[in-house]
């Protein structure tokens, strides 16, 4: 079942923009977003569409939530737009954030080692500092980075091991509903953002743990 829905959803991406009939022949159910590998795979089906693409396929997801009357297919289609938005971000230059928003749709907790928010964690101004003080609360800036700004803002952090075994830990959780700063952010650079943020409720509260050694 999760194989063949996502050769179905790429057959429709490749149409580029999927109709209300396209839907209808390939709905999209709740049960099709229900692990992380579902929803990864449906996310790399996403960004192979252009921005332009992405942007038409929210608003058909729109526009058929419009069209009927059943609520776990718009909650469906809305989680597919989230996705879809995500990609958007990615290619307008918020990996990081589309990365929290793909999680959170997926209700799956994040969480890495030395990886891709490690990195940028490591470029700000603030590294040095969390590695001094070993523990604390502290803030992401979006003039320090943009992309840190919108997916973890504010944060704490703690420190374990020593010597060459000493690794850092970043701790957030993500509640778009309490965070304003990811309104911010889809509303600038998605079409329909009215939409999605009247679909917000599909996105899940998760535990953001980033750990790096240092």
């Amino acid at each position: 079942m999760k194989k063949t829905f996502v050769r179905g959803l790429s057959l429709a991406l490749a149409l580029s923009v999927p109709t209300t009939s396209a839907f209808a022949q390939s709905p999209i159910h709740p049960n099709d977003f229900a692990s992380e590998t579902d929803t990864e795979a449906i996310y790399e089906e996403m960004k192979k569409l252009s921005i332009d693409e992405l942007q038409a396929y929210i608003s058909e997801c729109a526009d058929y939530s419009e069209s009927i009357q059943s609520n776990d297919t718009n909650v469906a289609a809305a989680k597919s737009a989230w996705i879809a938005a995500a990609a958007v971000a990615s290619k307008k230059g918020y990996p990081l954030s589309a990365t929290i928003v793909v999680s959170s749709v997926g209700d799956n907790d994040y969480s890495e080692v030395n990886g891709q928010f490690a990195k940028a964690i490591k470029k700000t101004s603030i590294y040095d500092s969390m590695v001094k003080n070993g523990s604390g609360p502290n803030i992401f800036t979006k003039s320090m980075n943009p992309d840190l700004f919108y997916s973890i803002h504010k944060f704490d952090y703690s420190t374990s091991g020593g010597g060459s075994g000493a690794r850092l830990r970043v701790h957030d959780v993500f509640d778009f509903e309490m965070d304003t700063t990811y309104e911010d952010l889809f509303t600038t650079i998605i079409n329909d953002a009215g939409y999605l943020m009247e679909w917000a409720h599909v996105l899940n509260e998760i535990d953001i743990n980033i750990y790096m050694d240092i």
